[in-house]
Order: structure tokens, then sequence, then C-alpha cells
């Protein structure tokens, strides 16, 4: 595969002219076939050799192969021969090496990415997670571990953006037996660590503080959306987490360091933080607010008890 020529596509999927951009996507999706193609993409993405637009790009494209190309659950059609008429041929998957090579070496890209391409490539990393998770993918949560004890923020950072991925793919799923075993076994692993890494957080006044810290907010949330696992039945954990919220909840923020504008404040990273842990608080009230209405487990009934007590 002509790695110049890929460049190139992606340089003129930027162009003013229709022309020029129609021609590069058509291009590129010809290049969506080839062994190596994600691989490829994946390269440009983590390359500081290359544009900062040019690597949006790939990211973006990255994203969007991997939606349509990476299980055969998700439904792939070719448009052209879908336009034309034709049969379909059959789906396009990426092949294994590929796969595994992706795996190996996305947590990295999200960690080493400027925020811009960070987000595309968590998305796409929470595709592959979907599907792969934990059975094709083994060393994934050993790896991000190790990046959240790291002295670098920035990895730190990173390894919570993986990691909130990751923890997402349960958020309407934990019902089913086999998904809330992975998700109770996930909690009671990595929540304690968690928890240090959000009071450790909270004596930091930057910016990407407030972005991790609500990236642990969100990361709780879709932990408890459809139940509580048993490490927060355990009244000491929970209660740790909630003086960690209800700090974060309260903590000032100085008038100088917040946009002037005030229609950008709901943007600024503390704002949105403080956000979510709202919007925590309502979701723990309305499913265990009234121990009436939190379900039929004893358990449940018996936290929502000391829930209304607090």
């Amino acid at each position: 595969m002509d790695h110049q020529h890929v460049l190139v596509c992606l340089q003129n999927t930027l162009s003013p002219s229709n022309q020029v951009r129609a021609e590069a996507e058509n291009q590129l999706k010809q290049y969506k076939k080839v062994d190596g193609y994600s691989v490829l993409l994946l390269q440009i993405v983590t390359s500081d050799q290359v544009s900062v637009h040019f690597r949006q790009s790939a990211s973006i494209a990255l994203k969007m192969l991997v939606r349509k190309c990476w299980d055969r659950r998700i439904e792939y059609v070719d448009e052209e021969l879908a336009l034309s008429g034709q049969a379909q041929q059959p789906k396009f998957i990426i092949n294994d090496n590929d796969k595994a090579i992706v795996r190996t070496n996305i947590v990295e890209a999200i960690i080493h990415s400027p925020p811009s391409i960070r987000t595309q490539i968590a998305l796409t990393m929470e595709a592959i997670a979907f599907t792969d998770f934990p059975t094709n993918w083994p060393d994934l949560i050993p790896k991000l571990t190790s990046y959240l004890t790291s002295q670098d923020l920035k990895v730190t950072h990173g390894a919570l953006e993986a990691l909130r991925r990751v923890i997402k793919r349960y958020e309407y799923l934990s019902t089913k037996k086999k998904e809330r075993a992975q998700l109770v076994e996930l909690v009671a692993n990595l929540f304690p660590l968690l928890s240090q890494l959000f009071s450790a957080l909270l004596k930091v006044d930057s910016n990407e503080s407030a972005e991790m810290q609500t990236l642990l907010v969100r990361m709780f949330w879709s932990a408890i959306n459809l139940g509580l696992s048993p490490y927060f039945y355990d009244t000491n954990n929970f209660m740790f987490w909630m003086s960690l919220m209800l700090e974060l909840a309260q903590k000032d923020i100085p008038e100088q360091i917040q946009p002037a504008d005030k229609e950008e404040r709901p943007r600024f990273p503390w704002w949105k933080a403080k956000k979510h842990v709202f919007k925590l608080f309502i979701r723990l009230g309305q499913r265990y607010g009234d121990e009436k209405v939190a379900g039929d487990k004893p358990a449940d009934r018996k936290f929502a008890k000391q829930f209304d007590s607090v």
C-alpha cells in the first residue's frame, strides 16, 4: 500500500473543491478493503511527522472503518453496489493480524494524541472493546492499570479516557449475567485505585484535572446505571466515593479562571465536571432514594434504606 498516496488522499478530503474531495473519498473507500489499511491509518494518527489536520482525518477514517468492518455483527453495505442494484458481496472484515496490531497499539495512540484526535481514537477503541473485550483482549486491563499509576498526568489522562470507553460497554449491558459478572470484577479490581486517583486529582486545580475527574464521575455512572456491584454495598467504599463527589460539587471555582463570556461557562471543564456529579446524584436518588422502588434484591433494598438515611 502506498503510504504517501493515502496521505495525499487524506489531504484532499479537506479540499474546498467538491471534485477533488469526492475523488479522494472514493479512493479511500477502495483502500478500505486492502489488508494493512487500518494499521496504516493508526500509524498516521500517531506520527509526529504528519500535520495534525491529516492525523485527525486519519483518526476519523479509522473510526468509521472499525465501526463498519471490525465484526460481522455490524452490517456492511457496499454503497456503490447498493446504488447499482448489483448483488452484495460477502461482508469485508479486517483481518485478524491487522486487528491484533491495532489492539496492541491503540491505547498508546490515545495517550500520545492531542485532544481533538484522542476523542476519535477513544471512540474507535470503544467500538473494538464492544466486540473484543475481554475474550480477545485479555491484556487490556493490566496495561491500563500500569498507565493509571504513571506520574505523568498526560499518560494517566489517556489511560482514563481509554478505561472510560471500556466501562461504558457495560452501561446498558450489566443486567445480562455474563456481562454483569465482568463488570463486578472490573469494579472490584479497579475502583479502589480509581478512588485514590480521584482523591489526588481533587488537589490539582488545572483544567486537565477537571477533565480527568469528569471521566471518573462518568465511569462511576456507567458502573451503577443498571445496578450496584458488591463493591458499592460496602458502606465504606460507597461513602468514600460520595465524599469525593461532594468535594468536587462544592469546589470553589475562582472567577478569574473562568471564561469571561458566561455563555461559554457550561463548556468549561470544571462546570462540566460538576454537572456530571449532580446528574449522578439525581440518578442515585431516583434509583435508591426510596426503598420501595429499589428493586427485588435484598441487597438493593438494604442499600436503599442506608442511602435514605445518609
